[in-house]
């Protein structure tokens, strides 16, 4: 009873906190989808970010769980959407090395569709976003990745 009073109101405190953006600095947190893992977002400029994971997939029984690492660099349109809220549109591009389980590693490279939610109120972005890759080795081939996530960021 104490420990979810406590994460109540250390929950209550993050989110009355000062706003701040999410457009700058560095933010990380989990991204749940195919495939699934912590992710991680530096803004370089007000417009472009650069953004990681660490990730895991057991799409097939027969290949076991692999772990992918991708990087992406990232175009932002604050002006696509007009709301009271910030929901900028992002795209970009970037690649993937994925290992582990009982197939070859995998080399690709990777397009980004998405969009963002960034709080006014507290330091937290909320996204989806839409991934093709372009598998290059062992073998030529097209997947489909997509995922919805929250970051919490540090300014």
């Amino acid at each position: 009873m104490r420990r979810g009073m406590l994460l109540i109101m250390v929950c209550a405190a993050v989110l009355a906190t000062e706003a701040r953006s999410q457009d700058r600095g560095i933010g990380a947190g989990v991204i749940v989808g195919d495939p699934t893992g912590i992710s991680m977002k530096i803004w370089t400029t007000t417009e472009n970010a650069l953004q990681f994971a660490v990730a895991w997939r057991s799409r097939d029984p027969f290949l076991g769980t692999r772990v992918s690492f991708s990087g992406d660099y990232l175009w932002h349109s604050f002006d696509a959407i007009r709301s009271s809220h910030r929901f900028p549109v992002y795209y970009g591009v970037g690649g993937v090395i994925a290992s582990g389980g009982a197939a070859d590693p995998v080399l690709g490279v990777r397009g980004v569709l998405g969009i963002d939610w960034l709080s006014r109120q507290s330091p937290f972005d909320v996204f989806i976003q839409v991934v093709p890759v372009l598998v290059l080795a062992p073998s030529t081939d097209v997947e489909l990745g997509a995922g919805i996530g929250a970051r919490y960021f540090f300014n």
